[in-house]
C-alpha cells in the first residue's frame, strides 16, 4: 500500500478558466474605479505572463500573487495615498478615481510580457496601496483578498463561506467553470489499493468545497489546506516570536499528512503541477517520489523543465500514467 497525496489546482481540477483567470480579472476589478480603466488592455495582465512568474517558484498562494501583480502595474504609475481614513473601500475608491492609468496603458501595449517584464527588473515588490489594503483576513478588512474570493466563489457561495454579503462583484463566480481532469473512477480504483490524501494551497472551504461537487470527497484520508498552514504559522509566532510560511515548497502539508499514518506505507508519491510541489516533496522527511502533472498550461514546454529542474522525478499528463507510475 502506497501514499499518494495530490495538489488541486492543475491536477485534480481545471483551474485553467477559473484560479488560472484570476489574477487578470482581479487585476481588472482593482482598476476599475479608475476612469482611464476602459482605456486599459484587455487582460490587463496574460496568462503567460503569470504562469513566468509562478513557475518562477515562491507564488503558490495567488491571494499573493495578486498582490503582486497589482503592485508591478502600479509601479508604473504616481499614486497618491489618501492620509485620512481607515475604510480600505474608501480609500481603495478615493485612490483610483483619481487616478490616471497613460503611463501604465503606453508601458503595456508596447512591451512585450510587460508584467513579467517588471518582474525580472523589480522583482518581489509590494506597493504602499497594496500594503496599506492587503492586511488581515477577509472579515477583518483585507480588500484584495475580499475582491479576490468575491470573483472566484460568486456572491452567493462567497456569503455561505464567509457570512458576508459580496460588495464588488455580484453574480456567479468562476469556481463553477471547474471540472475534473482525473476521472473520479481513477480516484475510486485508486482509493481501493492506496491511501490518498491533498496538500493544496486551497483555503479548506473550497477545497472542500469543490471535492464534494464532483463527489469525490470520500476517496481521501487526509485533506492538509492554508487553513493549516495559516494555523501553523501563528502557533510557531506565539510559541517562538518568529513566524515562518508552511506554505509550498516548505514540506509541512506532506510531513503533516505521513505523521497521521497509523500504518506504514510502502512507497509516498506527491502528484503536483508547479515547481514549488515538487520542492516540497523532495524536502519533506522522508522525501516522497515527486511526481509532476502537465494538463492546461500557458508554458507547458517551460513548465516541464522546471518540475525536472525543480526535482520531479518524472513527468506525466494523464490519470492514465499516474495510475501505472504509483502501481
Amino acid at each position: 500500500m502506497n501514499l499518494i497525496a495530490f495538489d488541486m489546482d492543475g491536477v485534480i481540477v481545471d483551474v485553467s478558466s477559473s484560479y488560472r483567470e484570476m489574477i487578470p480579472r482581479i487585476t481588472r476589478a482593482f482598476f476599475d474605479p479608475s476612469p482611464d480603466a476602459p482605456r486599459l488592455p484587455d487582460p490587463i495582465v496574460s496568462l503567460e505572463d503569470v504562469a513566468l512568474i509562478r513557475n518562477s517558484g515562491g507564488w503558490n498562494n495567488d491571494w499573493d500573487l495578486s498582490g503582486l501583480v497589482i503592485s508591478l502595474a502600479l509601479s508604473r504609475l504616481k499614486v497618491d495615498i489618501p492620509r485620512n481614513g481607515t475604510n480600505p473601500w474608501d480609500i481603495w475608491r478615493r485612490c483610483l478615481q483619481h487616478l490616471r492609468l497613460d503611463t501604465l496603458i503606453d508601458y503595456l501595449r508596447s512591451t512585450p510580457l510587460p508584467i513579467f517584464t517588471l518582474y525580472r527588473e523589480i522583482g518581489a515588490f509590494r506597493h504602499p496601496l497594496v500594503d496599506l489594503l492587503d492586511q488581515g483576513d477577509i472579515a477583518d478588512g483585507n480588500l484584495i483578498r475580499r475582491l479576490f474570493q468575491e470573483l472566484y466563489l460568486g456572491s452567493e457561495l462567497f456569503q455561505t463561506t464567509y457570512g458576508l454579503e459580496a460588495r464588488n462583484h455580484h453574480g456567479p463566480g468562476l469556481i463553477e467553470t471547474e471540472r475534473l481532469l482525473i476521472p473520479a473512477d481513477s480516484f475510486k480504483r485508486l482509493a481501493e489499493q492506496h491511501i490518498l490524501a491533498i496538500a493544496t494551497g486551497r483555503p479548506f472551504a473550497e477545497a472542500f468545497h469543490t471535492l464534494k461537487l464532483f463527489r469525490i470527497e470520500n476517496f481521501f484520508t487526509r485533506i492538509l489546506t492554508l487553513d493549516d498552514c495559516t494555523m501553523a504559522q501563528e502557533w510557531t509566532e506565539v510559541l517562538f516570536e518568529k513566524r515562518p510560511s508552511f506554505e509550498k515548497p516548505h514540506p509541512f502539508m506532506l510531513n503533516a499528512i505521513q505523521a497521521d499514518m497509523e500504518h506504514p506505507v510502502n512507497r509516498r508519491f506527491y502528484i503536483g503541477d508547479m515547481p514549488d510541489d515538487m520542492r516540497a516533496a523532495k524536502s519533506a522527511t522522508p522525501p516522497y517520489t515527486a511526481i509532476g502533472f502537465l494538463s492546461s498550461d500557458a508554458a507547458p514546454d517551460d513548465l516541464r523543465l522546471k518540475l525536472l529542474d525543480a526535482g520531479a522525478d518524472r513527468v506525466v499528463t494523464s490519470a492514465e500514467e499516474i495510475e501505472a507510475v504509483v502501481s
